[in-house]
Formats: structure tokens, C-alpha cells, sequence
């Protein structure tokens, strides 16, 4: 889900605080798909790193945060992160 426009937080996750504040939950967080439990932890560093950023991930920012946090991540997690990042700067 794409970031809403002038900010860094996501559609999904507006409507979720929406939901917490109000109790009513908004119909197009129903509509929203879920995503698979075994990607979530990569959606969550993506989020991570995307909102430290001005919107483009680097490898080398991804390295650096990999080290800071002491958290491995394979190659193919790293072309996973990127390729999000690709397409959140598509808009």
C-alpha cells in the first residue's frame, strides 16, 4: 500500500488509527488484502527504512541499518526491500 500523499505512513495504516481512535472501522480497510504473515517482517523493515529516507533505499542504507540493528538479511530480502522501494517512488 502506497503512502498517502505528503506524508510517510501509508493508507492502511491512517485507516488502522482511524479505527483505534474512532471504533468504526472504515470500508476500505475492510477492502484492504492482508498481507502474508511469512512477508510481514519484510514489509516492516521496508517501512522502516523508508521512513528514514527520502524515499529512494539505497543497498548502502540498507547495510547500514542492517548493522545497527544487528539484523541479518539475505540477498534476497535486500532485492525484495528494493524492489518496494521502486515502486513506492513510482507513486
Amino acid at each position: 500500500m502506497k503512502p498517502v500523499k505528503g506524508t510517510k505512513t501509508t493508507l492502511k495504516a491512517n485507516l488502522e488509527q482511524v479505527y483505534k481512535t474512532t471504533g468504526v472501522k472504515p470500508k476500505k480497510l475492510s477492502e484492504q488484502p492482508e498481507q502474508p504473515t511469512e512477508l510481514k517482517y519484510l514489509v516492516n523493515w521496508f517501512y522502516k527504512l523508508f521512513s528514514s529516507t527520502s524515499g529512494s533505499i539505497s543497498y548502502t542504507e540498507i547495510r547500514h541499518w542492517s548493522d545497527l540493528t544487528q539484523v541479518k538479511v539475505r540477498a534476497w530480502e535486500v532485492e525484495v526491500i528494493q524492489q518496494l522501494s521502486v515502486i513506492f517512488r513510482r507513486g
